[in-house]
């Protein structure tokens, strides 16, 4: 079970993902997951892909919506953490 879940809603988010799992990449901290949720029915895995992003530590979800809202992401991606601590 990792330590953390770090929850990453999103929405429209091309210009920012690959920035935002980066970061994650370089924190000192190694033992998380974080769980990307589309709410605008876009493909995060295979975009983080093309940009030679891969990492078993990333998980996908979705909506199945387009703008739903960041809270309702944010519910899927709860539901879907392994871990207690959620960020």
């Amino acid at each position: 079970m990792p330590s953390v879940s770090v929850i990453i809603p999103a929405y429209r988010a091309e210009k920012f993902i690959v920035r935002t799992v980066t970061s994650l990449f370089a924190q000192t901290l190694t033992d998380w997951e974080a769980i990307i949720v589309s709410d605008d029915k876009f493909d995060y895995q295979k975009f983080l892909a093309k940009n030679n992003i891969t990492d078993k530590r990333l998980r996908f979800g979705n909506t199945g919506k387009v703008g739903s809202g960041p809270s309702n992401a944010r519910n899927i991606a709860q539901d879907m953490a392994k871990s207690n601590i959620i960020a």
